[in-house]
């Protein structure tokens, strides 16, 4: 399980940004669920609709349990104006 913040596999070893698809894959590995708006989709869409409004249109929730691992990601979009 990944527990936040400091697991969260979001940077490479040498500090270098990791894709997003290879995040949402690591989270996947790691047992976390992850969803769109609440819907599971296969990564590849979700990844895919990220990178379409990357301009901050959308924003990852990190649920997580009782003792603050990371259980859910979920993306939700950020509504504007």
């Amino acid at each position: 399980m990944i527990k936040r913040p400091g697991d969260c596999p979001q940077k490479g070893q040498g500090g270098e940004e990791i894709p997003l698809m290879e995040q949402l894959r690591r989270y996947q590995r790691a047992g976390v669920e992850i969803t769109l708006e609440d819907i599971r989709l296969p990564l590849e869409d979700i990844a895919r609709i990220c990178a379409v409004r990357e301009k901050g249109e959308y924003m990852c929730d990190f649920i997580t349990d009782e003792d603050d691992y990371i259980v859910r990601l979920n993306f939700d979009r950020v509504k504007s104006g």
